[in-house]
């Protein structure tokens, strides 16, 4: 069963005021059994570029048991510096969705040690996907983060080969000045979404893309802003195992139709 392509189910909730350590989504449904897949970039808009600053936990409304992956806290954090005080930051977290979710909200929330002021965010830009036809028992088989500085291009590299039936999944957080600029995916890559901060002062932008059909070890991000920093975190997602059939299996082992 092929994985499927994957669809946006919320966003693109943005934030861009005055400084907040938690940010609630608007409500959506997700489908049940499929794979959520969080992309988000942030902005601290004061204090101290320290890995343990403006980590993020999560907590939503739907029904069911969730159990989220939260790739870009600790200390392989991916926080890069925009200018002399303001510190970006990209999250990828995935669940697999419980029966029944129904409709429901989410909350992200920034910890960190130092108080108020290396935590709260003054940017938040989050978009969630689902995909379907994956592999519920371990759907994510291997991941990458890489944070870059002041370059035009950001490229990370998967351990291992993909399989030919996965499909990668990519996001990248990119720190500017004033205009954003028009990202460019990963090579075959598919573009799925790029979102500006909706304040021209508070200068993040978030681009997700995938591949389906190619996708190599390389996830190479270009046209990047060169003035400050970049990050990118990438996942593949692996298929779910295709059963077989009753049939095929009774006539196997000497049965008929």
């Amino acid at each position: 069963m092929a994985v499927g392509i994957p669809t946006r189910v919320y966003g693109p909730g943005v934030h861009s005021t005055t400084n907040i350590d938690s940010f609630t989504t608007s409500s959506f449904t997700p489908t049940a059994g499929s794979l959520a897949v969080l992309a988000m970039t942030t902005q601290q808009g004061d204090g101290l570029l320290d890995d343990s600053n403006g980590q993020l936990s999560l907590s939503q409304t739907h029904a069911g048991s969730w159990s989220w992956t939260i790739l870009g806290n600790g200390a392989n954090s991916t926080s890069d510096p925009n200018g002399a005080t303001y510190y970006g930051r990209v999250f990828l977290a995935y669940a697999i969705v419980p029966a029944s979710p129904g409709s429901g909200t989410m909350t992200f929330t920034f910890n960190g040690g130092g108080g108020a002021i290396n935590r709260n965010r003054n940017i938040v830009i989050a978009n969630i996907y689902e995909l379907t036809g994956v592999d519920t028992s371990a759907p994510v088989t291997q991941s990458i983060i890489n944070r870059a500085g002041s370059v035009s291009t950001n490229t990370a590299t998967f351990a291992s080969s993909l399989a030919s039936t996965s499909l990668a999944f990519a996001t990248v957080g990119n720190s500017y000045e004033t205009v954003d600029t028009n990202i460019v995916v990963p090579t075959n890559y598919t573009e799925l979404h790029e979102d500006p901060s909706l304040d021209p002062s508070f200068n993040q932008q978030l681009c997700s893309g995938y591949d389906l059909t190619s996708a190599g070890t390389s996830v190479n991000w270009t046209v990047l802003s060169a003035l400050f920093g970049s990050s990118t975190i990438a996942i593949e997602i692996k298929e779910a195992s295709v059963g077989v059939s009753p049939h095929y299996a009774n006539h196997m082992s000497g049965g008929g139709f």
